[in-house]
C-alpha cells in the first residue's frame, strides 16, 4: 500500500508535492561538506519526484532535519526548502490518512506521527540494507577488511551512516516530536 500508489488523487498529490520539492532542490547550489565523500544532494535527487510514499518520506526527513543539523553536512539546505519538505509531508500525511484510514478519526495521534509509524516497516529495512552496503566488514575468507559492497566506496561510510542511519531517528524527531 505504501510502496506505489495506484492512480488516484493521492498519487497526483504525491507527484505534485515531490515535483515541487525536486524543482526547488535543483536550484540549490551544493558543495559537499569537507568531512563527506558522498554527495547528500546526489542521494536526494533520485528520490524526487516520486510516486512512492517511502521515497518521499525519506527525502522530506533529510531535508526537514537540516534545521536540527549541528554537523554542517546539511547546512547547504536553505530554510525555505526545509520548510517546504516539512509542510509537504504534513499535507501528504493528512491526505493519506483521509484516504486509507477514514474510520480511525477518533485516534488522537497527529497525521504525521501515524504515517511515520506506518512507514517504519518499509523504511527501516531499506536503511539497514543501505548501511550494510556502506559498511566496512572483516572478510570471512581472510583477515583483510573489505567494503561490504563494491557499489559504495568504503570511504563514504561516515557520510552514508550519517545520512541513512539517522533518517529513521529524523523521521521521528522531525515529524513526531
Amino acid at each position: 500500500m505504501l510502496e506505489a500508489l495506484s492512480p488516484s488523487p493521492l498519487r497526483e498529490l504525491l507527484l505534485r508535492l515531490s515535483t515541487r520539492i525536486a524543482d526547488s532542490l535543483a536550484t540549490v547550489p551544493y558543495t559537499p561538506h569537507q568531512a563527506s565523500n558522498v554527495s547528500v544532494k546526489a542521494f536526494l535527487e533520485p528520490l524526487l519526484p516520486t510516486t512512492t510514499v517511502k521515497d518521499f518520506a525519506l527525502a522530506c526527513a533529510l531535508l526537514s532535519s537540516s534545521a536540527f543539523d549541528s554537523s554542517g553536512i546539511l547546512s547547504w539546505i536553505p530554510d525555505r526548502l526545509s520548510s517546504l519538505a516539512t509542510s509537504s509531508f504534513s499535507e501528504l500525511s493528512r491526505a493519506y490518512l483521509a484516504e486509507f484510514h477514514d474510520g480511525d478519526r477518533d485516534l488522537v495521534a497527529p497525521p504525521e506521527k501515524r504515517l511515520v509509524l506506518e512507514l517504519m516497516p518499509e523504511v527501516l529495512p531499506f536503511l539497514r540494507d543501505r548501511i550494510k552496503e556502506s559498511s566496512i566488514e572483516k572478510s570471512d575468507e581472510s583477515d583483510e577488511l573489505s567494503a561490504a559492497s563494491a557499489r559504495v566506496p568504503s570511504g563514504s561510510r561516515f557520510s552514508l551512516l550519517f545520512s541513512l542511519d539517522g533518517l529513521s531517528r529524523r523521521l521521528a524527531r522531525v515529524f513526531i516530536l
